[in-house]
């Protein structure tokens, strides 16, 4: 996300000089009203409100699962990222269910941007349909980066997603005030100039989402996995992350939230500004001195996946972890984010 954004600023003045400012409004894949069918959950797809198939993976425990997990995967990624955390949930008896995003791994239109509200829109169709398959499960809707965002606008407003909670997996929350202002302009240049225009990531800006560098290298090599983005699409993300940090207080739902303390992903400024906004009362936090941005994968992703495991069985409990921060809700809140 971040390498993207920088980047924009390199291409801008290129693409205003070459096509001039013939104003283009980013390309979205909006819900067709009038033709909504009825959600269904397949053996490994899910059709949507629009009847979009989106592929879908499931992992189930033996017997009835205790609860039930919706993920969300991030920015560029697909639902199989959540393979290694669902294994072990579902060894305690959680079921996952995860599903490609609008414009991400396997579904139609890749690359581009579905727009906020119909991403959250899938995120409550989901959830609203394993609801039949388990009307007196707990279910928990989760969400990792960009999921993050869409699952705090999924989960809040006068109608929020049908879950039991939200956990959090270093929420995608970086609203356009924490970007300079060059690039800032350089973005809405380019989304009104060149929306089209494909982004590749620069190199050598330092940024280590994770410490588990076999699972970065086997990314690397998936061709479901996008190594960049559109300009529109990067200029949608940062609609959909500036409306998660908006939706963030109108929260009503149990909340957990886990972020690294060596977070490079996403600007501490924003880290904090979303810290800062919590409800309280119904808002926890950890903070995992080890963790880097993509939590679950690092090579100490079993701590957050346990914690996930705890909060779920009894949200009063202490993590096991013991990474938890006790001013989540405080302003200013927890100060141990470092680089």
């Amino acid at each position: 996300m971040r390498r993207s954004v920088r980047h924009i600023a390199a291409i801008a003045a290129l693409a205003l000089s070459s096509l001039g400012l013939g104003a283009c409004a980013p390309g979205v894949q909006p819900l067709p009203l009038s033709e909504r069918v009825a959600t269904e959950i397949g053996t490994d797809t899910f059709r949507g409100p629009d009847g979009t198939l989106f592929p879908m993976r499931r992992w189930l425990p033996q017997g009835k699962p205790r609860a039930v997990i919706v993920a969300l995967h991030g920015f560029g990624d697909y639902s199989v990222a959540f393979r290694t955390p669902a294994a072990y949930w579902a060894s305690q008896g959680i079921a996952t269910y995860a599903y490609d995003q609008r414009g991400f791994g396997g579904t139609p239109h890749v690359f581009h941007w579905a727009g906020t509200d119909t991403m959250a829109d899938d995120a409550k169709a989901v959830v609203a349909a394993l609801r039949k398959h388990y009307p007196s499960t707990p279910i928990y809707l989760l969400g990792e980066s960009m999921g993050g965002a869409v699952t705090i606008v999924a989960g809040s407003g006068p109608r929020p997603a049908d879950v039991d909670g939200l956990i959090l997996v270093s929420p995608a929350i970086w609203e356009h005030n924490f970007m300079g202002s060059v690039e800032r302009s350089a973005l809405w240049l380019a989304g009104l100039a060149a929306p089209g225009w494909w982004l590749e990531p620069p190199r050598g800006l330092g940024i280590h989402p994770s410490d588990n560098v076999d699972m970065l290298r086997a990314m690397a090599r998936d061709s479901l996995i996008q190594g960049g983005a559109r300009v529109d699409t990067t200029a949608g993300l940062m609609d959909l992350m500036d409306r998660a940090l908006e939706d963030e207080s109108r929260v009503r739902l149990p909340m957990l939230a886990l972020f690294g303390a060596h977070e490079q992903v996403l600007p501490h400024a924003a880290v904090s500004s979303f810290l800062a906004r919590l409800p309280p009362g119904n808002a926890r936090v950890a903070i995992y001195p080890q963790g880097y941005h993509m939590l679950l994968r690092d090579l100490h992703g079993d701590v957050v996946s346990k914690d996930i495991v705890s909060w779920i069985e009894n949200r009063s409990a202490k993590l096991p972890s013991g990474d938890e921060c006790a001013a989540a809700a405080a302003s200013p809140p927890c100060k141990t984010v470092t680089s």
